[in-house]
């Protein structure tokens, strides 16, 4: 027995002689604790923004740079991403060359050829994943407009409608017309939906066949989930669109149909149109409205705003930028050349004669004037020239302030009255010669001093205005004066100025 305890103690000096003690305290039977990942970012799962994503690595153990920086790798979609390094104590800190982009799947992994500073390898391989992309789903395609074997006319788009969101790029590297036909892509429905817009019309009568190929990707970088075709078919339709009515549309909505030049007869002014008119045109079918904007003029120049929304219609609404005046002509042409849904373009041009001789369009005019002079009632038109205002200085002695009234008559539009703020600011009285003076107080639309009206002008409109005249020694030429701009409460506004002249 001592003999072979003898031989054993020997065989362990052997050994121990052989191999230094270091071995035995990096061997994995006698370290304390293992050399592995603690944490690590920015962790499993789904990241929105992948630009600012911050890639680390925090491990037990303080490691050997150079075998971890080794040991690490970044790859996206299956390809290895390069960067470079920064360490933060034991965290290694990887900064891609270019930012992590989004719809993209990503591995971290660290094998384990990374060691620490004594030399103690990585326990095991670390592994872990995340994604930029927000859904994982492969697109399907749901529907395609027009449906199969359904008709097109002239222009109209196809609409592709996905499961999921796509690009532009890959409609285009991917999706294909037989017959080939050119055109534009563009998405909605938040990238569900792809709209192709050819370039030019669809050849009538035939019959086209659409495929969205096995290659087309999604805005995840998805593959679709399977190839689709479809078919549809365009119109024999050859008949060009007519244009049957044109309208006035009235502000009560009623309407009033325009009668056209009709040349050689004599031309047809519609007079009845008012400033705030609207036209509206009635065609034989729906027609490219884009197109008909640009085929519809004003002559002298003006500008049209259609209403009705772009597209394909039959029945067509404009109004005017801005409302033509009291008295304006104008004449409305529209021009061969209107294409209806099939590519058939009108093929007649029509004008109309238009007067803004509308009788709710009339501006306010001054018609005349009536004053107490003497203690009679006198009445004085614009078109009177040079009357005699009869002032004596029995009744208005010189140089005193005398209370006076001035009634003013107006043409108007039915139902319109004056805006008395706006007479205020444009009424005055000037005399020539300093030969007298009114100043005016107020102004008012009933409680006149006179119930009754000048029996001339029953249906003109009154206001009178109420103030002091003072006569003075002096000569000279009076005028009542009612500058441009008059408005009334329909907001139609005159430009023309108003004078009533008298000698003194």
């Amino acid at each position: 027995m001592k003999k072979l305890m003898k031989k054993w103690n020997i065989f362990i000096l052997i050994i121990a002689g052989i191999f230094p003690a270091p071995f035995f305290l990096s061997c994995d039977l006698l370290r304390d604790s293992p050399f592995e990942v603690e944490t690590w970012s920015p962790g499993n799962g789904y990241h929105s923004e992948a630009a600012s994503l911050r890639l680390s690595i925090l491990f037990s153990h303080t490691p050997d740079k150079v075998s971890a920086e080794r040991a690490f790798s970044l790859t996206e979609d299956g390809t290895r991403r390069n960067g470079y390094f920064q360490w933060e104590g034991k965290r290694l800190i990887f900064y891609p060359s270019f930012p992590l982009e989004k719809n993209r799947d990503y591995l971290v992994t660290v094998s384990t050829d990374a060691r620490d500073e004594t030399g103690l390898s990585l326990d095991k391989t670390f592994e872990a994943v995340f994604t930029t992309r927000a859904g994982k789903f492969r697109p399907v395609v749901l529907s395609i407009d027009p449906e199969f074997d359904g008709l097109v006319e002239f222009r109209r788009e196809i609409k592709i409608y996905f499961s999921a969101p796509v690009t532009a790029e890959a409609c285009v590297n991917n999706i294909s017309f037989n017959p080939s036909v050119t055109g534009l892509w563009r998405l909605e429905d938040a990238d569900k939906t792809a709209v192709f817009t050819p370039a030019e019309p669809w050849k009538m009568g035939a019959q086209y066949r659409i495929t969205v190929s096995s290659g087309f990707n999604g805005a995840d970088n998805l593959p679709l989930e399977k190839e689709f075709s479809s078919r549809f078919l365009t119109t024999l339709d050859d008949v060009s669109p007519l244009l049957l009515h044109a309208w006035g549309i009235q502000e009560d909505g009623s309407m009033i149909e325009l009668i056209p030049e009709n040349l050689p007869a004599p031309v047809t002014e519609n007079i009845w149109w008012e400033s705030k008119t609207r036209l509206k045109l009635d065609f034989s079918k729906p027609v490219d409205t884009t197109v008909l904007q640009s085929r519809l003029s004003l002559e002298p120049s003006s500008t049209l705003i259609m209403e009705t929304a772009p597209g394909f219609a039959d029945e067509v609404i404009f109004r005017f930028s801005e409302a033509p005046p009291y008295g304006s002509r104008f004449i409305i042409r529209l021009n061969r050349g209107v294409p209806d849904a099939a590519g058939n373009e009108s093929r007649y041009s029509t004008v109309f004669h238009t007067t803004v001789y509308g009788e709710n369009s009339m501006p306010p005019s001054l018609r005349g004037a009536r004053l107490s002079l003497n203690a009679a009632l006198k009445s004085f038109s614009t078109e009177d020239i040079f009357q005699d205002l009869d002032i004596t200085k029995d009744e208005f002695p010189y140089e005193m302030a005398v209370p006076f009234w001035i009634e003013l008559y107006f043409d108007t539009a039915p139902g319109a009255a004056i805006d008395a703020f706006s007479l205020m600011n444009l009424f005055r009285v000037d005399a020539t010669n300093n030969a007298l003076s009114f100043i005016p107080r107020s102004i008012h639309s009933e409680n006149f001093t006179v119930d009754e009206k000048e029996a001339a002008w029953e249906s003109c409109y009154r206001l009178e205005i109420r103030g002091t005249m003072t006569n003075k020694t002096n000569s000279g030429v009076v005028t009542f004066r009612l500058g441009s701009g008059l408005v009334d409460n329909f907001g139609s506004r005159n430009e023309k100025e108003f004078r009533i002249s008298f000698l003194k």
